[in-house]
């Protein structure tokens, strides 16, 4: 078999074997053992064309390999305990996928003290405009909205964001009893009613005792692309009669619960920075490769 043909056969067998049967590859299969240690012994033999058409199937292929989340955030609480220390002590992991979840944040809330008894709000930053502060919000449809709202129809506690941020969507957690124990929802944010995006809960909701509770949305659902950035704070509170805790994911809130009919006050934000997928690099390397390639052949 001459060279140009080896190489457009073996290309075709490295996608096949990498991104449609998902089985290892072995280039012993392909090469003997000299070609192996010394790759340039059959390279020269073979035509710009085949050699290009060879290390894109191979790049193609490596994209296709099953990938793992790589780029994570931990978020600590504000060490308050008006609850117990549910959020206060415990902590929040964010996590972005690869591949083919390169657009997918995972979360991972970790409780710290007490029962997760209560509703868990994370208030995101992803767009132009939104909502300074909570005060407008007037939903009270369901507990999780009630929560979103921080108004009970009745009694409010409202929260105030720090300057420059403006929520535009709230994911609400919490575990209920009952017929439903198992649910997360991601909201968008509106004066009267806020809009259901989607449920996001993936698993630890069925019991308050649980040290772990996830969740994961994609970036398109709060209106982000894969390299986009977003802002956040969470809250706790009761979410039947808006009294908030004094726990947070964010500055500012000092020991001593609101209440309902109380306020709190963020300082600050907390920012979850996105990345372009590892393969991305890859393949700007795979570029330079051929026109290294390229550029031997002229000389």
């Amino acid at each position: 078999m001459g060279m140009n043909r080896f190489l457009s056969v073996v290309a075709v067998d490295l996608f096949n074997s990498i991104a449609v049967e998902k089985r290892p590859i072995r280039l012993m299969d392909y090469l003997p053992l000299h070609d192996l240690l010394n790759p340039f012994h059959f390279l020269p033999h073979t035509t710009m064309l085949h050699r290009s058409i060879f290390a894109c199937a191979l790049f193609a292929a490596v994209c296709f390999l099953p990938t793992h989340s790589v780029h994570a955030d931990m978020y600590l609480g504000n060490g308050n305990s008006g609850f117990g220390g549910v959020l206060g002590t415990g902590s929040l992991e964010l996590t972005q996928g690869t591949g083919a979840d390169s657009t997918k944040i995972f979360g991972n809330f970790a409780r710290g003290g007490g029962n997760f008894n209560d509703a868990l709000i994370i208030y995101i930053d992803s767009e132009t405009g939104g909502f300074s502060n909570t005060s407008s919000f007037n939903d009270t449809a369901d507990e999780l909205r009630s929560g979103v709202s921080g108004f009970d129809g009745t009694d409010r506690s409202t929260v105030n964001f720090a300057a420059g941020f403006e929520a535009d969507y709230a994911i609400g957690m919490k575990v209920f009893g009952g017929s439903s124990t198992d649910f997360a929802g991601l909201f968008d944010l509106d004066s009267s009613s806020h809009g259901f995006v989607t449920s996001v809960g993936t698993g630890g909701l069925d019991a308050q005792s649980n040290s772990n509770f996830t969740f994961e949305f994609d970036l398109a659902d709060i209106g982000l692309g894969l390299t986009d950035d977003f802002r956040f704070v969470a809250t706790y509170l009761n979410s039947t009669n808006a009294f908030r805790s004094d726990e947070a994911i964010g500055a500012g809130i000092g020991p001593g619960n609101p209440g309902n009919g109380g306020s709190v006050t963020f300082t600050n934000s907390l920012l979850f920075s996105s990345v372009p997928e590892p393969t991305t690099a890859l393949t700007f390397g795979a570029c330079l490769v051929g026109i290294g390639f390229r550029r031997r052949r002229g000389n």
